[in-house]
């Protein structure tokens, strides 16, 4: 709960900034290059939705290792869906924005047509922070996801690696016909 609050903090203090200086107008004059780079977010993340799990060779890593990765790919998952739909919101919004502002000053409640322009200005900023705040998280995600794949797979090649040289420490002892080192009996017991 405390966590969601949080992420209301930024596009609440945009949305009243914007709802005290922003005009309408402003945003309707912005609206291309805004569709625009919206179009372009909306694009990167359909692709990062369809690459899926970034890697394909699970055989050198294990079970809890695994579970840890795609937990955290699942998460990544719900964010990047919710983040494509308050993109393709927010794009809806400054599209219809003007056509929902003659509404409300047509046929709108009298508190709706004295706030009018301003409380429609103040949730364009709001969503408009909001998507920005919401691409922050994806990108943070997506980067401790890196982070987590790293640590895993160097700890798989470490493994790999000792597996390699425990094999070829047995293969020789077999050739010079050498018995496994073992530490002798009694090793370690006090002497009187």
């Amino acid at each position: 709960m405390a966590s969601a609050l949080k992420k209301l903090i930024l596009p609440g203090l945009a949305a009243i900034a914007a709802g005290c200086v922003v005009p309408l107008h402003f945003w309707a004059d912005s609206r291309s290059s805004l569709l625009t780079a919206f179009s372009v977010i909306a694009g990167a993340v359909m692709v990062r939705l369809a690459r899926g799990i970034p890697f394909t060779n699970a055989d050198h890593f294990e079970v809890e290792e695994i579970r840890q990765v795609t937990t955290a790919i699942k998460q990544i998952m719900r964010s990047l869906q919710a983040l494509i739909f308050v993109i393709l919101g927010t794009m809806i919004a400054f599209t219809f924005i003007e056509r929902v502002e003659t509404l409300l000053t047509k046929y709108g409640l009298p508190l709706t047509q004295a706030l009018g322009g301003r409380g429609l200005s103040a949730g364009l900023a709001f969503m408009l922070a909001f998507v920005w705040g919401r691409i922050v998280q994806v990108v943070a995600g997506d980067y401790s996801l890196v982070e987590l794949q790293s640590k895993f797979m160097i700890r798989a090649v470490e493994r790999k690696e000792i597996e390699k040289y425990e094999a070829a420490r047995a293969s020789h002892a077999a050739a010079v016909g050498e018995a496994p080192y073992s530490t002798p009996t009694g090793f370690g017991r006090l002497v009187q």
